[in-house]
């Protein structure tokens, strides 16, 4: 749809507050028809905006009535005319598009990450509450049994998750140690192996052998012993 209407050089307003829901992403599967970011009386007053902003820069107006077509009730507007007075509104529609009339924080969301990362309610970080999901989508999506988890959502919990495990298990302090005595001196601070272990190939030595859970905090270090 959304191709189709790009295409026309004039878009009826119902074609063009599917254009504004595309460029916002106010969309998704199952969307109404009838439901869009903002509606025709809105479109109509930023139009007027447009003008009025226009005339008090004291330019003339007429100008954009030849790229206006029919009368009141069958209008079209050519399509660059409607890019500049989406372009006009824009904060205003993204304002509107993260508002609580619009959208809401996606608690299936918040509800998944908490089960995946064993966090508490104090415990989530304000980045997963940041997310948020249109009223209308969530609507539907509880009317579904098992709600629709995107590609793109399971590769941020994926990646949440493995940061959960490397903050929990591993201490960064000597990584980064590790990292920078490397690159300044070629050796390492915490990862060789004990006692010191040559390693060799065909060709002779080739460094000393690594422990990883050198890596790791060390009260982690001391509950695997003590277990």
């Amino acid at each position: 749809m959304y191709e189709e209407i790009l295409n026309k050089e004039y878009l009826t307003t119902n074609e063009i507050l599917h254009l504004i829901d595309f460029k916002f992403n106010y969309t998704f599967e199952g969307k109404n028809e009838d439901d869009h970011l903002v509606t025709a009386d809105t479109w109509r007053s930023y139009l007027k905006q447009f003008y009025d902003e226009k005339e008090d820069e004291g330019k003339d107006i007429s100008v954009y009535y030849d790229k206006l077509r029919g009368g009141n009730k069958n209008r079209t507007y050519q399509i660059d005319f409607v890019e500049e007075i989406i372009e006009f509104r824009s904060d205003r529609i993204k304002k509107l598009l993260n508002s609580d009339r619009k959208t809401m924080i996606d608690k299936d969301w918040v509800s998944l990450n908490k089960v995946l990362m064993g966090w508490s309610d104090k415990e989530v970080p304000k980045s997963v509450y940041d997310k948020r999901v249109i009223i209308t989508e969530y609507a539907l999506r509880k009317e579904n049994r098992f709600p629709t988890i995107t590609e793109e959502e399971k590769v941020r919990v994926k990646e949440q998750f493995i940061n959960a495990l490397v903050d929990e298990l591993f201490d960064k302090e000597k990584i980064n140690e590790d990292v920078e005595e490397w690159i300044t001196n070629g050796e390492l601070i915490h990862g060789y192996a004990e006692p010191f272990e040559m390693i060799e190939d065909d060709e002779g030595p080739i460094g000393f052998r690594l422990d990883r859970k050198n890596y790791l905090k060390n009260s982690v270090i001391n509950e695997i012993k003590n277990t």
